[in-house]
This record gives C-alpha cells, sequence and structure tokens, in this order.
C-alpha cells in the first residue's frame, strides 16, 4: 500500500496537497507529520529498510502514555489511537 492511499481524515493525511495541515498550529503540524511519517514506515516501507517498519511498528503499537509516545500524540490532536491502530494492521 503506497502512502498515498492512506485515508485518515482527522490527521488531514486524506488530503495529498497537505492544504488541510494550514488550519493547524505549527506544533500539531509536527505531531500530525510524525504519525505521517511513521504510517509509511509501517505500512509501505522503503526497500532495504525493513529496520524503519520495525522501530515504526514499535511506536504505533506501544501501550506508553508518555511525551510523544502515540497515546500522547493522538491526545494531542484529539485523535483515538486505538481506531488508528485497527485501520492500519497489516
Amino acid at each position: 500500500m503506497s502512502h498515498k492511499h492512506l485515508r485518515i481524515p482527522e490527521l488531514a493525511i486524506d488530503d495529498p496537497s497537505n492544504e488541510a495541515l494550514e488550519d493547524f498550529p505549527p506544533e500539531k503540524r509536527l505531531l500530525i507529520a510524525m504519525v505521517q511519517r511513521a504510517l509509511v514506515d509501517y505500512i509501505a516501507p522503503e526497500k532495504g529498510k525493513a529496520h524503519l517498519q520495525y522501530d515504526a511498528g514499535a511506536w504505533i503499537f506501544s501501550h506508553k502514555v508518555t511525551p510523544f509516545s502515540l497515546f500522547w500524540v493522538c491526545e494531542v490532536l484529539s485523535t483515538d489511537p486505538q481506531g488508528l491502530r485497527n485501520r492500519i494492521q497489516i
């Protein structure tokens, strides 16, 4: 699955031009970019970069609630982390 096909509207991932990100303050755009990168690395890792898929999966499926963990990021972005996880399991 190519990252072009990711559809997670609440994180503005369904807008290929990312124009929807203009509505978010810079710090939230940074957090959205973190989630986007993790999703791309997990779902469609670059050839020869399996370690990125492993690291992204570890971050996505971690149960830690610490600054910059998926739970923390989703809380800041008012997004359900489990709903996100359910949509991307491969």
